[in-house]
């Protein structure tokens, strides 16, 4: 396992949603000022540290068609241009602000071959095997075999999938005080779902063997550590990412009905850290595998 220093990429949120200490609910699909805090601050900041890794995994081919399932603003689209100049990309996701906005963007640059289409659900209206590259950034732990059900789907024979997402042991902090606070109240059943929930994010094995069961081949991950670091527990509840991407998944996934497990947390961070940063674990998992081919 590769490992990466202490960060601090994770921007605050803006002063419009500062008001709020606690996540939203999960899912919900982008509207617009979270399309605006996902293009001004969370794609180039935090979901670079997927999307970096996963382009050093790319599968540099003439003429690509790529597709990027759940692609939010498009931000980091321009990678994939910077490896393949001459590349058809194809962006989905099912927040039509994120789409406008990754469509602008390509409008902007002049990238003529990218297009992004608007879809209700995650089952896109491509073709079976019409890429030779599909992939995707930071899928809900929860859904993260459907998402990569339809990355099979997609790529041709000899195609690329790739895959980057948080691990298992990842927020594994947050998960430590949720448990606090269930055992503080006898609250048994919460302290199960606690345990459960901190292992929907999969393993590298785990996340490696959803694909070869999907007949994926030459299945490879790469994985990264993080610290992030926040000043205090408010700081973590008011950050973009956390916000929209990590705290509102740990609340569905918990059925929770009210929000004092997550002030116990954010007081928790208050208290035992008053004298020093408080850093937040992320392990990053990037999967590349390829399709069989026609003969296979």
């Amino acid at each position: 396992m590769s490992s990466s220093p202490p960060s601090s990429r994770w921007p605050s949120v803006s002063p419009s949603h500062g008001q709020f200490d606690t996540p939203p609910p999960y899912p919900s699909v982008l509207g617009p000022s979270d399309a605006d805090l996902f293009e001004q601050s969370i794609e180039p900041d935090y979901l670079s540290l997927f999307a970096e890794p996963l382009m050093r995994s790319l599968l540099r081919a003439p003429e690509s068609r790529v597709c990027h399932l759940h692609c939010r603003t498009g931000v980091l689209d321009a990678a994939v241009f910077e490896h393949m100049p001459d590349a058809h990309l194809y962006g989905s996701d099912t927040s039509l602000p994120a789409i406008e906005k990754a469509q602008a963007r390509a409008v902007s640059r002049e990238q003529k071959t990218a297009k992004y289409i608007h879809t209700l659900t995650a089952r896109t209206p491509f073709r079976d095997r019409s890429f030779s590259h599909a992939f995707t950034l930071h899928p809900s732990a929860g859904d993260y075999p459907d998402t990569l059900a339809e990355l099979s789907r997609l790529v041709a024979p000899w195609g690329q999938v790739l895959v980057a997402m948080p691990l298992q042991g990842s927020f594994a902090e947050i998960g430590d005080l949720l448990h606090e606070y269930a055992e503080r109240h006898d609250l048994d059943s919460l302290a199960s779902s606690i345990a459960c929930t901190m292992q929907r994010w999969p393993t590298a094995a785990q996340l490696s063997d959803q694909l070869e069961r999907r007949g994926m081949r030459h299945v490879t991950i790469e994985t990264s550590t993080h610290a992030i670091r926040f000043e205090s527990g408010k700081d973590l509840f008011k950050n973009a990412a956390l916000r929209l991407l990590v705290l509102p998944e740990l609340r569905q996934s918990l059925e929770l009905r009210d929000d004092r497990p997550f002030t116990y947390v954010r007081d928790a961070i208050n208290k035992y850290w008053s004298d020093m940063p408080f850093e937040l674990s992320l392990t990053v998992g990037v999967v590349s595998a390829r399709a069989p081919g026609e003969a296979s």
